[in-house]
């Protein structure tokens, strides 16, 4: 009896042992772990979860996982990814967004497996977490340098290696695109009538509309102002161009509330539209581009809202 309880206290004594270094290994792990209960409460965490949101360990256990998450991340946790995760016994590459200490954000990838009890209920998830926060921001800041912030379109970066690009690809291969240089007419007098709130919401709303009126092809960049450039690939001079000409025409000119409200006013809102054409009126971008912008002016003085294709080198006018 002494022998069995003696053979007892070794096992136990061992088992004690193996389970400490199996928590020290999950503590000094160099990745960021959690793992959670069937209640979503947090029962361990590694070292490296630990300092780069700056908790203790006093701080954290026991506590629900979605207690250090945004409250979006945290209702898309409970609504969302622990119901499915349970169901499929596992989750992938979920982004969320966690709170340090300090209340700032770090934004995680994280991926999670579920391990079930013999009676099939779930008994605890582990977690793995990467810190993604510098590299978003990274990615920001080159979205950022290649968009207009306001409008989301491509800005002159951008604008300037597609039409590089076009002027290479249509010289080796031929054919022809144009590039469309748009001004609206009179926004300056809704900058002054409504503020430029209500300009910036105009802008928006025609950023919008000319996307969605483009064909997959053609590309649309707002360079600064009220004044976007719009590139149509592969377009024959012709019924074709006048077709799309003529579309962007109609989609600018319909009215446009500035704002939600009953109150918010309705603007009519046109603009000038010039076109060059490649080769016909230019080889290079910066050539097409100037073309472009006089033909638009040439619109201007022929008396707004209407589309003018440029008289460089060419003989046909739309």
């Amino acid at each position: 009896m002494a022998v069995a309880s003696e053979g007892q206290r070794q096992a136990l004594k061992v088992l004690a042992v193996s389970e400490k270094r199996a928590k020290d290994m999950y503590l000094q792990t160099p990745a960021m772990l959690h793992s959670i209960d069937a209640e979503g409460r947090i029962v361990q965490v590694s070292k490296l979860w630990l300092d780069t949101l700056d908790y203790s360990v006093r701080d954290v256990l026991g506590r629900y996982v979605t207690d250090f998450m945004t409250h979006a991340s945290a209702i898309h946790f409970r609504d969302v990814v622990i119901p499915t995760a349970l169901r499929d016994g596992r989750c992938d590459n979920i982004e969320c967004q966690m709170i340090k200490r300090n209340g700032s954000i770090c934004d995680v990838i994280l991926s999670a497996i579920w391990e079930y009890e013999s009676t099939g209920h779930p008994a605890m998830s582990l977690a793995v977490l990467q810190d993604v926060t510098e590299k978003k921001r990274l990615e920001e800041r080159s979205y950022f340098a290649e968009h207009d912030p306001l409008t989301g379109l491509p800005n002159r970066v951008l604008l300037h290696d597609r039409l590089k690009m076009l002027c290479t690809q249509h010289e080796r291969h031929g054919g022809t695109f144009v590039v469309g240089f748009l001004d609206l007419d009179h926004f300056k007098e809704i900058n002054d009538n409504y503020g430029h709130d209500a300009g910036d919401l105009l802008l928006k709303e025609v950023a919008s509309r000319l996307k969605k009126s483009l064909r997959v092809v053609d590309t649309v960049c707002r360079v600064g102002g009220d004044e976007f450039v719009i590139l149509f690939d592969a377009v024959e001079v012709g019924q074709e161009l006048q077709a799309l000409a003529n579309k962007i025409m109609r989609t600018v000119a319909a009215p446009c509330k500035l704002g939600t409200s009953v109150q918010s006013p309705v603007v009519e809102v046109s603009g000038s539209l010039g076109l060059a054409v490649f080769p016909a009126n230019g080889l290079d971008p910066q050539t097409l581009l100037t073309h472009a912008d006089q033909a638009m002016y040439l619109a201007k003085r022929s008396g707004r809202n209407r589309c003018e294709l440029s008289r460089a080198n060419a003989e046909s006018v739309i």
